[in-house]
């Protein structure tokens, strides 16, 4: 469409409604024929009748409006950010301090209806730092969401300590035996733990070291996490199901439905721009195809990634109170087919238009 058709909704000048034809509240509740009251960057109410006030405008949105999608896990905004590489620990480090706010990843993520992103330090030693939490806008929400602890083999080095899985587990131990600083607000369950793992091994000796000091947080980045969900489930540890995966498509599908069908909340991760961006989605409709209900998918890529990011009071739900950060979509959103028509974050049109 042309640039003079775009409708931009800066809630600054007054309330907007937006009626859709169908409004997904979350993955298990929706509205045909909905509205949306948009004030100020927040929902204010939500319906499938609402009595406007006089001079609220009304726009017309043919699609399905959810909110925006959470991606739990990218290096959008940092891809210049160096650490220093001969530590092996830094947690007071925060990956926020290098964030570019007009990368161009943030405008890809909006393409795909992303709203929200967790951005993460790389996983090259054994603690890179605190995680932060964006909108795709580029405003910063929180510079430390998350502490990130690597128990992959990426934290691994041939000239530098720990040069084995045995020697990292030893180190992480050192490390929280006299915690400081982001380390003892992670041990006494104030800032959730991002765990990087990879393989089911790498898994399993995290979910042991989370349940010994009674740590919180999430398992990110093994695409075979589902194949463990029991001890996940006892663990209380939520889930970032890698959309990278690991090759095996029908299996990565199927473990994530174990998740599903365990309670184990989860959500999923988007290591971009190393996996296309459109992939956040694609797992998920692909996990669907295998046997997830919609409901969880869903929510996995809005409501729960929401809550697994620290935003549960003000995103991922379709909500008065909540941000405004809303995604018109050409039909159902897990059907590829499906596209994102419009992106608003705080009631700014910030992708494609509505006429």
């Amino acid at each position: 469409m042309m640039l003079a058709t775009f409708l931009v909704l800066a809630l600054g000048g007054g309330d907007v409604a937006l009626r859709a034809d169908k409004v997904w509240i979350d993955g298990s509740t929706s509205i045909d024929k909905g509205m949306v009251l948009v004030r100020d960057g927040r929902i204010v109410e939500v319906g499938a009748k609402l009595d406007l006030d006089e001079g609220v405008r009304v726009v017309e949105c043919q699609g399905h409006l959810t909110a925006g999608l959470v991606a739990l896990g990218a290096k959008v905004g940092v891809a210049d950010a160096a650490l220093d590489p001969t530590r092996p620990a830094m947690p007071e480090a925060r990956v926020a301090h290098a964030l570019c706010r007009d990368d161009a990843g943030f405008a890809a993520l909006r393409a795909q209806g992303v709203t929200s992103v967790v951005i993460t330090p790389e996983a090259a030693k054994l603690v890179p730092g605190a995680t932060a939490v964006a909108k795709t806008s580029g405003a910063l929400v929180s510079e430390r969401a998350h502490l990130s602890v690597v128990f992959g083999a990426s934290a691994l080095s041939l000239n530098r300590e720990p040069t084995s899985y045995a020697r990292q587990g030893e180190m992480l131990s050192e490390l929280f035996a006299r915690p400081e600083g982001a380390l003892l607000a992670a041990k006494r369950g104030q800032l959730p733990i991002l765990f990087e793992v990879q393989s089911k091994p790498e898994l399993r000796r995290a979910i042991e070291f989370a349940r010994e000091r009674k740590l919180t947080g999430a398992l990110s980045g093994a695409p075979l996490a589902g194949e463990l969900a029991k001890e996940i489930a006892e663990s209380k540890l939520a889930v970032v199901v890698d959309a990278g995966g690991a090759g095996e498509p029908r299996r990565e599908a199927l473990a994530m439905v174990e998740l599903a069908k365990a309670g184990v909340p989860f959500g999923f991760g988007l290591d971009g721009p190393r996996n296309p961006w459109q992939n956040l989605r694609l797992v998920a409709a692909l996990a669907v195809r295998h046997g997830m209900p919609r409901q969880a998918a869903h929510d996995g890529l809005t409501r729960t990634a929401a809550s697994i990011a620290g935003l549960s009071e003000r995103a991922g739900v379709v909500k008065a109170g909540f941000d405004a950060d809303l995604v018109l979509w050409s039909g159902d959103p897990l059907e590829l087919s499906s596209a994102p028509k419009a992106v608003w974050i705080e009631g700014a049109l910030v992708h494609g238009a509505v006429q």
